[in-house]
């Protein structure tokens, strides 16, 4: 029987797959998803869902891959994983409060999508709020070095970064928190069903294992930002992950 490999595996496994199609398509342009899938002996449908973190995999599909490949995935493994938590900066507690405001990361998440223009007076459309905040957002993250303006085209300077840090909070991270939810709760009445999901559940817990779920909490919010962040974003998402108390 083959043994189906971590769900983390199969996640880095994908996210390992895209770079090695992406590396030849940038050497031949016309190289196809189809013609990668050739050369893994795959279909296309099956090779994407892989790519994806959709399906299970074994790891003699991993095996026989890199055989095809000509490199290690295995052995890249804990690099990977050592390099994937690196990856991910903590913002200073006292830089925070000055760009706590919702749409301050939006529009740094805004600046890695395909189809972004730098023109104010369209991500003030776009963030559905004024062009003088946007001026007033840009100039604020420019100057603490998170954006960029290279020949009027603005950009983030850091792919990763994160204002979580456990056990640290403040009264900015807490406004931040209730602007999203303020947001999340816009989306239930004025977001179409196929672009959001809003779910929730309720059950009873021991809360000795709050710590436990934190962690997997933290974990999915990892998977799903390398999973969902693959360069061909065309709108920002906020994913908000709460888990309450609902007695006392």
């Amino acid at each position: 029987m083959k043994k189906s490999v971590s769900k983390e595996i199969a996640l880095e496994f994908g996210l390992w797959l895209r770079k090695q199609f992406h590396a030849r398509k940038e050497k031949n342009s016309n190289y196809s998803l189809r013609a990668f899938a050739q050369k893994l002996d795959m279909d296309p449908s099956s090779l994407s869902q892989i790519m994806n973190a959709k399906r299970n995999i074994s790891t003699d599909l991993i095996r026989r891959t890199e055989q095809s490949l000509d490199t290690e995935f295995l052995t890249e493994l804990p690099l990977l994983l050592k390099e994937r938590e690196k990856d991910y900066q903590h913002l200073p507690i006292g830089l925070f409060p000055h760009i706590s405001h919702w749409y301050y990361i939006a529009l740094l998440e805004m600046t890695l999508m395909k189809n972004f223009s730098s023109d104010l007076a369209d991500i003030a459309e776009r963030l559905n709020i004024s062009e003088d905040v946007v001026r007033t957002a840009v100039q604020h993250l420019k100057k603490v070095g998170l954006l960029s303006e290279h020949q009027g085209i603005l950009k983030k300077t850091k792919h990763n970064i994160t204002n979580y840090k456990e056990g640290e909070t403040s009264d900015a991270h807490k406004t931040f928190q209730k602007q999203i939810l303020h947001r999340a709760l816009e989306a239930v009445d004025k977001v179409e069903m196929d672009k959001k999901d809003i779910t929730s559940m309720i059950f009873p817990m021991d809360v000795k294992k709050v710590p436990y779920a934190k962690k997997l909490i933290k974990k999915f919010r990892k998977e799903m930002n390398e999973l969902l962040d693959d360069g061909n974003g065309t709108e920002v998402y906020a994913l908000s992950v709460q888990l309450v108390p609902l007695t006392t």
